[in-house]
């Protein structure tokens, strides 16, 4: 099925058209737009996702944020990005309204900014601060920003494992990592020591478009493994094909003719049904899908071994995906 099928479906059960029809380009690009918006919702709730990937990014000597804490101890985790911004030679200062995503520490490149240079200050939508002057006055100067780890930035973290190959590389080995809260890592004394190969805490600061990852002791060898849930992406056009698991064909369907009930100003449809009724078959379709995503449920005395677990285990909590 296209992405335009799908919207058929929805618009016939919303009664936006007749059997037989065909939506007009205004409300199929109207429903492209509803579906997107959809998934972004969707992507915030680990139930509605359908996988739990494993990442493994391998940290290098030059590996981590030069921030506040010092190398080591903070890795970006995301997308690579751009940004406009304006550079005087022999200046550190860059002015630039985007400074939205920024963080002190992040690596930089582009045109005039020399080598291994990094965001060593930033003042809010006038100006970012380099660690080196620029080499070059432009009035506008594409900027780059590539994080520690290139890949999906994480809603949150289900689990961290330090893993191991320092040890034995044919062989690696798994650490579980215990997650901390924003007030735990805050009550941490001396954040920077003697960079290490083994950690043992971890913080996420889930920023956007790069989030970061806070770890104590500091790091300096070996990888960081990373499970999180999935990320679902809408059709890119009308004619895209789209697939996925059994289930998902409903709860789109359903989800998007109550998106788009409102939408349809012209009731066509013989026997229109209520708008309460498709809230109700999209919460059915929803539910179906959310009991076979959600995580299994655990005893108390299933959390007695292994690292000490940080948090509650508690089945509601856990349906909202909410990390334990």
């Amino acid at each position: 099925m296209t992405a335009a099928d799908f919207l058929y479906q929805a618009f016939r059960k919303c009664g936006a058209i007749r059997p037989g029809y065909v939506n007009n380009a205004d409300m199929l690009n109207d429903g492209l737009l509803e579906w997107q918006a959809l998934y972004d919702g969707w992507n915030a709730d680990r139930t509605l996702n359908f996988t739990v990937p494993d990442y493994i990014y391998p940290i290098g000597s030059k590996t981590g944020l030069n921030g506040i804490y010092g190398p080591n101890v903070q890795f970006t985790i995301g997308p690579i990005f751009t940004f406009t911004g304006a550079t005087t030679n022999t200046s550190t200062t860059v002015l630039t309204q985007y400074t939205n995503g920024l963080i002190i520490g992040q690596a930089i490149t582009g045109s005039g900014v020399p080598v291994l240079t990094y965001i060593s200050a930033i003042s809010t939508g006038v100006s970012i601060t380099l660690s080196q002057a620029a080499t070059a006055t432009n009035a506008t100067v594409t900027f780059t920003i590539t994080p520690d780890f290139v890949g999906p930035r994480p809603e949150a973290i289900l689990r961290m494992n330090l893993y191991m190959t320092s040890v034995s590389p044919s062989q690696p080995t798994r650490i579980p990592l215990s997650p901390i809260s924003a007030e735990q890592w805050a009550n941490i004394s001396v954040i920077q020591i003697t960079a290490v190969n083994v950690t043992t805490v971890f913080y996420y600061d889930p920023q956007f478009p790069q989030g970061v990852i806070n770890i104590w002791p500091p790091l300096n060898g070996n990888s960081l493994e990373i499970f999180t849930w999935g990320f679902l992406n809408p059709p890119a056009t009308l004619t895209s094909n789209y697939s996925a698991p059994p289930g998902y064909q409903d709860a789109i369907v359903y989800t998007l003719a109550q998106r788009l009930y409102h939408l349809s100003i012209c009731n066509v449809a013989v026997n229109k049904v209520p708008f309460q009724y498709l809230c109700g078959q999209a919460a059915i379709a929803r539910a179906k899908i959310k009991a076979v995503n959600a995580p299994m449920p655990r005893l108390v005395s299933d959390f007695q071994s292994g690292p000490p677990k940080v948090g509650v285990c508690d089945w509601g909590i856990l349906l909202t995906g909410t990390p334990y």
